[in-house]
């Protein structure tokens, strides 16, 4: 199995099947009377079977003859449970439908704390369409009124559902920096609360912020905060939960390459989904299991999985669970060329798309049947499939499936012999693929507009505050001064100190917070892990010149220990990195710059004046012997390098994420030769002289593999360069 699948089954791994969403209420965390306690539990359970125990509790109260307050109540929170019974299995409008009824009775029995409930669910429900933003917004605001009115109701769980939604509608405008904060409040409001369970939602929803936001590993503190093994009855909140949780601490290892791991989480979250008993659960996280199988290369043991989470979902009538997982048992026989399975499962999960109106998943299932008949080399089928996609995708906009369409019609008007088609197809796929990207980075640049305005703005309101603040103290002032001349002299001098005094030890917390952030806690050299672009983050001092060439280094500590083979321990193992980077970078001469993309990894750019990428790797390996006597350790690295601009026709084709891409690429080639040989070992990419951007204009990361197999792309190692897998 080579890398590049390895890499895209992990893809599908996270985009196929739900991740634990930012969600509470609709988890069971509503307030009933005790009447409505087992549809609650359903709820939780299983939502489909509770939506059909609500329609027969609501015509049960529609027959009383006598409706009392009581009565009333328990109608307004059936339409409320109904409502989120509909949430959960993606029916919209079935609950948006039932959260009507449920704020129409609300505001007719004038009860401020039902209404407040039903104003958060119908939120949460809104949140999810992008075109109705703002009717989600005034029900926020509307629930946060009431909210403020609320004195005998349990605020702490209600204030953490407000919160937690409002985060929701945030990150689904594209706010992450707002969604954020409001988790932190949420968690807040979930620490003032006594239940253990309300907490640790607050912590696994931060968890999913921050595996959203590609960083695992707070994410996994955030998940080890969540954990309620340790409870002596678990109930069906702690249960979901705990299945929840144990699936993301399964993708977190899974992202980190550690599969075995990976596996063993995902089975404890199997094994909770299975004492809960909720059979959505069971097959989605049965489905995830078999994609784990696969990734390993277990293709028995993954189709039993599949097909295991297939009969739930089926047997539970969970269409969109049952149409994912025919779309993957379609991929998992197409990468093995098994053509007549791969047909009649995707064939299968495209009827079942087209039933549930999912036209985004209805697309991607006719571009993979049409990538399926042209491997079979029945390009007249491909063609009729890939027609039947470009109608389609020409109804949804611009996105990077409507561009493959045209990709793939090329491939079989080509196959087919049709050549002025082919051609036809490919420019048109070329103009698209470039209008998407424009698209991409517009985007980009708007979202930092919004950021930065957002920013401006806070900083506007501080001032006007702070002027505001003023101008009232010297009113206050003026009319003291009056009675008291010295007094208030004394006063206003003792005002000014204090005053300042705290404005010092704040800038000094907060500039001690942002060297933490930015800095190493050791070396005291930059952090890049939190950067889009690395060589972004790097000191821009000393900084090489727009002309100037720069070698890039990427290198990775793969082997640290005692000559005595004793452990190490957190700290000692920091404290042996911080000695040996220092004792180095003593070695180079040159102008550099130096970030840590981890403990183990360190980025390096350094001025070209007369050495070459192989003459400088040569002289780290070297100084690395010598540091190892030096400190009494045993040390192995591998280094990937390469020069920057990478492309000497065009030094502006590849920004600075690219370049990071290519000496991540000689990074990786360096540990395969490490893993080897066991010995220090490093790699350079160099682009050849005839090299075109035209080339590298899509993927980096697939263009320069792509490059190297061409011979674009020249490779120079330390060791055997047959050895690498690229």
């Amino acid at each position: 199995m080579n890398y590049t699948n390895y890499i895209w089954r992990i893809l599908a791994l996270v985009t196929c099947f739900h991740s634990l969403s930012a969600s509470a209420y609709e988890y069971g965390f509503v307030h009933v009377p005790k009447e409505l306690e087992p549809l609650r539990q359903q709820l939780i359970v299983n939502p489909r079977v509770c939506l059909k125990q609500i329609e027969q509790k609501l015509e049960q109260q529609k027959s009383l003859v006598h409706q009392t307050t009581e009565t009333k109540n328990i109608t307004l929170l059936s339409n409320q449970i109904g409502a989120l019974c509909a949430y959960r299995i993606d029916n919209i409008d079935l609950a948006q439908h039932y959260i009507n009824l449920a704020i129409g009775l609300a505001q007719e029995q004038q009860h401020q704390a039902h209404l407040t409930q039903a104003y958060i669910v119908a939120a949460l429900i809104l949140s999810e369409d992008p075109n109705r933003s703002s009717e989600a917004e005034s029900f926020i605001e509307l629930a946060s009124v009431n909210l403020e009115k609320l004195k005998i109701f349990p605020l702490p769980n209600m204030r953490f559902q407000l919160q937690k939604v409002i985060a929701r509608f945030m990150q689904n405008q594209g706010k992450s920096n707002e969604a954020k904060n409001y988790l932190l409040k949420a968690k807040e409001e979930a620490y003032t609360s006594k239940s253990v369970t309300l907490r640790a939602w607050s912590e696994a929803l931060l968890a999913n912020y921050y595996l959203t936001n590609n960083q695992p590993e707070l994410a996994l503190n955030h998940l080890s905060e969540a954990d309620l093994d340790d409870l002596a009855k678990p109930t069906s909140e702690s249960l979901f939960l705990s299945s929840k949780v144990k699936a993301n601490i399964a993708k977190v290892y899974l992202d980190q390459g550690e599969l075995a791991i990976a596996e063993q989480f995902q089975q404890d979250a199997i094994a909770h989904a299975v004492e809960l008993g909720n059979p959505d659960l069971q097959a989605e996280e049965i489905a995830t299991l078999a994609n784990m199988a696969e990734l390993s290369g277990d293709i028995d043991a993954a189709l039993v999985h599949y097909l295991n989470a297939k009969d739930i979902a089926k047997s539970n009538g969970n269409i969109p669970l049952l149409a994912q997982i025919e779309l993957r048992l379609g991929q998992t026989y197409m990468e093995f060329s098994d053509y007549t399975p791969a047909l009649v499962h995707l064939q299968i999960a495209r009827q079942l798309f087209n039933s549930i109106h999912k036209p985004n998943e209805v697309l991607r299932s006719l571009l993979l049947l049409g990538e399926l008949h042209i491997s079979n080399q029945e390009n007249g089928l491909a063609i009729l499939q890939l027609e039947k996609a470009e109608a389609l995708a020409n109804t949804m906009g611009l996105t990077s499936s409507h561009s493959k369409v045209y990709k793939l019609l090329t491939q079989a008007y080509e196959k087919n012999g049709n050549y002025a088609l082919a051609l036809e197809q490919f420019k048109i796929y070329h103009s698209l693929n470039q209008q998407y990207q424009q698209i991409r980075n517009e985007l980009k640049r708007e979202q930092f507009k919004q950021h930065y305005q957002y920013i401006e703005q806070a900083q506007r309101l501080s001032d006007l505050t702070r002027e505001k603040a003023i101008a009232q103290q010297q009113s206050s002032f003026q009319q003291l001064i009056l009675v008291l001349v010295c007094v208030f002299g004394i006063m206003l001098l003792f005002l000014f100190l204090v005053t300042r005094q705290k404005l010092l030890l704040r800038n000094a917390s907060v500039n001690g917070l942002t060297q933490q952030l930015n800095q190493h806690p050791v070396t005291g050299w930059q952090q890049l892990a939190h950067c889009d672009a690395p060589l972004n983050g790097l000191p821009s001092v000393p900084a090489p010149s727009a002309n100037s060439t720069s070698i890039l280094l990427l290198l990775s500590i793969e082997q640290l220990k005692t000559e005595s083979q004793h452990t190490l321990g957190f700290e000692q193992r920091r404290i042996l990195i911080k000695d040996f980077v220092d004792a180095l970078m003593l070695s180079i001469e040159e102008s550099y710059q130096l970030g840590h993309v981890n403990d183990q990894q360190m980025l390096l750019r350094i001025e070209q004046h007369q050495r070459s990428p192989q003459q400088l790797c040569e002289q780290l390996m070297l100084h690395t012997q010598k540091c190892a006597q030096q400190l009494k350790i045993e040390i192995k690295i591998a280094i990937g390098t390469c020069v920057s601009p990478f492309l000497t026709k065009a030094k502006d084709a590849i920004d600075d994420k690219g370049m990071t891409e290519v000496v991540w690429l000689a990074l990786e080639g360096a540990q395969q030769l490490y893993a080897h040989t066991q010995t220090n070992q490093w790699v350079e990419l160099t682009a050849m002289s005839g090299s075109h951007a035209a080339f590298f204009c899509t993927n980096v990361t697939q263009d320069v593999k792509q490059a190297i197999t061409k011979g674009l792309v020249k490779v120079n190692a330390s060791a055997d360069k047959n050895l690498i897998n690229w």
